[in-house]
C-alpha cells in the first residue's frame, strides 16, 4: 500500500516536471547581447535590438530545441527596418505566436514582429510603440542623409590621400564628387521603393493595415516621437491583441523617448493612406 501511495507521488511529481519543461519550451525569447564594439559603435544597440547576429541566433536556439517553441517573447527597441521585416517573415513561416515583455516592442518589433503573430498579447506594464516605417515620407531622406555623409568622408578620405581608386573599388575619384552623390542618392532611391513594396507585402500576408505604422504622424496633432494605441483602434487596422487592464494608461515615464497614446475616434480617416511615397531618380 504504501510502495502504491510512493509509486504515485512519484508519478505526479514527474508529470508535474515534464508539464513544466513543456511549458518552458513551448517558450523561445528573443535577446540580443551586443558585444562592446557593437555597443559604443554607430548604431549604439540597447534593448534587445533587432540584428541579423540576433535573428541568426534565435534561430540556432529554435532548431535545437526537441520540442519547437509555439511562443516568442519579445522586448526589443527595434532595429534597422529591413531586420524587423526578417525576423517578421520568419515568425509568419514558423506560425508562433508573440508576446511582447518587459518595457516592451518599439519601431521595426512593433511595425513587424508584434502583427506577424498568429496570436498576440502584451504583458502588463510592457508597450507596443510604433516610430515611422517605409511608408514615412521622410524614409528615404534618413537613407540619403546617411548614405550621403558616409559617402562624402569615404571619398574625401580616399581622394585626399591622392588614390584614384582604393582597394575594393568603391570609389572612382575619376568620375568625381557629383557623380558619386547622384550615385549614391539613386542607389538609395531603389531601396527605399524595395523596402516599401517589400513591407507592402508582408502587411498583406499578415492581414494588418499597414497604415499603423505611420498614423501618428498623419494625426493632428501628430505625435512628437512614438505612439501607441488602444486595443480597439488596433483593431481597426486589422491587428487583434490581448492587452492588461488599464493597457491605455500605461506608465512610460521610465523611458527616455516620448510615448503618446493616439485615439483615432475623430481620426477614423487616418486607417487610409497612401503606402509608397513618389521619388524621382535623379538623372
Amino acid at each position: 500500500m504504501l510502495f502504491s501511495k510512493l509509486a504515485l507521488f512519484f508519478l505526479l511529481i514527474t508529470l508535474l516536471t515534464s508539464c513544466s519543461n513543456g511549458n518552458q519550451e513551448d517558450v523561445i525569447t528573443y535577446t540580443f547581447i551586443p558585444t562592446l564594439k557593437e555597443a559604443m559603435g554607430e548604431a549604439r544597440y540597447v534593448r534587445n535590438q533587432i540584428t541579423p547576429r540576433g535573428i541568426a541566433e534565435l534561430k540556432q536556439k529554435y532548431n535545437n530545441m526537441p520540442n519547437k517553441a509555439t511562443w516568442l517573447y519579445i522586448e526589443s527597441s527595434g532595429g534597422d527596418i529591413v531586420d524587423g521585416m526578417t525576423l517578421a517573415e520568419w515568425v509568419l513561416e514558423k506560425k508562433l505566436n508573440v508576446k511582447v515583455i518587459g518595457k516592451g516592442c518599439f519601431s521595426s518589433c512593433a511595425n513587424y514582429v508584434f502583427p506577424a503573430g498568429r496570436k498576440r498579447e502584451v504583458a502588463k506594464g510592457s508597450i507596443v510603440a510604433w516610430h515611422g516605417s517605409a511608408m514615412s515620407g521622410s524614409y528615404y531622406a534618413k537613407l540619403l542623409d546617411k548614405a550621403v555623409s558616409r559617402a562624402k568622408d569615404y571619398y574625401y578620405n580616399v581622394c585626399a590621400s591622392n588614390a584614384m581608386h582604393d582597394p575594393d573599388g568603391k570609389v572612382n575619384c575619376q568620375q568625381g564628387a557629383e557623380w558619386n552623390m547622384k550615385h549614391v542618392a539613386n542607389t538609395m532611391l531603389e531601396k527605399a521603393k524595395a523596402d516599401a513594396l517589400r513591407e507592402k507585402a508582408l502587411f498583406d500576408k499578415m492581414g494588418v493595415n499597414a497604415c499603423i505604422t505611420v498614423v501618428g504622424q498623419r494625426v493632428a496633432p501628430r505625435a512628437k516621437d512614438f505612439w501607441f494605441l488602444s486595443e480597439k483602434d488596433m483593431a481597426t487596422f486589422g491587428l487583434s491583441a490581448v492587452l492588461p487592464d488599464q493597457y491605455e494608461k500605461t506608465d512610460t515615464s521610465s523611458l527616455n523617448v516620448s510615448i503618446e497614446l493616439i485615439d483615432l475616434q475623430e481620426n477614423s480617416e487616418m486607417t487610409r493612406c497612401t503606402h509608397q511615397a513618389s521619388y524621382t531618380r535623379i538623372s
